[in-house]
């Protein structure tokens, strides 16, 4: 498997990051919301990642706790994260989702034909906790470059703005956006 987009190769290591809820697959699971005047709504993820939150919306996130509903893989990015596991070892990449439970990802990554991957639920839809994850990261030291592959641009800021604290670590960032992959 050869990637389509270039990376540099550093000495040090690679860390690859990939979201999975539109991202790596795209699935029938749905976020509900009910909302303070009592009415309710029932969003894709990748509608819920550019909804703005009213006062008094209370969020369900249930089908986000079991295997993923209908999931269909995205091609083109599964072949990096397949292209990434084989040039770097599958050490250096990651899941990094918003889900509370890694073991639906894990279990559909495995029926895919990967075992043994590295999946990081953050049970938050928060950008700030997928920062902190790889704030956290950061601070390992053997990290000079990540790659970033996500479908919501306010994770992606908030992963920007971690790593320029950090002067010494090289980030490339791509955003997928149904199911293309744009840089920056």
């Amino acid at each position: 498997v050869k990637s389509n987009l270039s990376y540099y190769n550093y000495n040090m290591g690679v860390l690859h990051i990939f979201d999975f809820d539109d991202t790596l697959v795209n699935s029938k699971s749905k976020v509900r919301i009910s909302h303070a005047d009592g009415s309710s709504s029932e969003l894709q993820s990748s509608e819920y990642a550019t909804y703005d939150e009213k006062p008094g919306d209370v969020m369900d996130f249930s089908d986000f706790d079991s295997y993923p509903q209908e999931a269909e893989i995205i091609e083109d990015v599964f072949s990096e994260l397949s292209a990434a596991i084989e040039k770097d070892g599958i050490e250096s990449v990651v899941i990094l989702t918003a889900r509370a439970e890694a073991d639906p990802v894990r279990d559909f990554m495995e029926h895919s034909g990967i075992s043994s991957i590295s999946v990081h639920a953050v049970g938050s839809s928060d950008p700030k906790d997928k920062a902190k994850y790889v704030l956290e990261r950061l601070k390992e030291k053997s990290v000079s470059l990540i790659r970033v592959f996500e479908d919501n641009a306010r994770n992606l800021r908030e992963i920007r703005k971690v790593v320029r604290k950090n002067g010494e670590v090289k980030l490339q960032t791509y955003r997928v956006v149904d199911g293309e992959i744009l840089t920056r």
